[in-house]
């Protein structure tokens, strides 16, 4: 009697490896953040976040089109342990795009935009997934 009660805690515990396991490699990750902005001798420091956890397999930060008329602006990417990954200084005038593809150091990115004295616009998408 006691070996059938050892043998239903295993099926139990085995089903529920299984059914954690399915579960588990089910699971999608992703994060997304759109910035579209047009501006007018804006001069201001803005941030936004990125957290990258694991299983993710790609952080990429793609400059669809920035455009600008007259100032810069500088965008800083910052590693999560505070060190700088990228930056470039943006000066008009200035009609481009870029793709910046990451490290996958885990835990909270930051990126810092600097504009100064700058008219244009931009659209800026930062994507993260596994």
């Amino acid at each position: 009697m006691r070996t059938q009660g050892y043998l239903s805690v295993a099926i139990v515990l085995a089903m529920s490896l299984v059914a954690c396991s399915f579960a588990g490699s089910g699971t999608r990750m992703n994060s997304e953040q759109s910035s579209r902005s047009d501006f007018e001798d804006r001069t201001e420091v803005t941030t936004g976040e990125m957290e990258i956890q694991p299983g993710m397999i790609e952080n990429v930060v793609t400059i669809r089109q920035m455009v600008l008329q007259t100032g810069s602006i500088t965008i800083t990417l910052y590693r999560p342990n505070g060190g700088v990954f990228w930056t470039r200084t943006f000066t008009a005038p200035v009609d481009t795009s870029d793709i910046i593809k990451m490290d996958l150091d885990l835990g909270v990115w930051e990126m810092k935009m600097e504009y100064q004295d700058a008219t244009g616009s931009f659209f800026i998408n930062w994507t993260a997934h596994n």
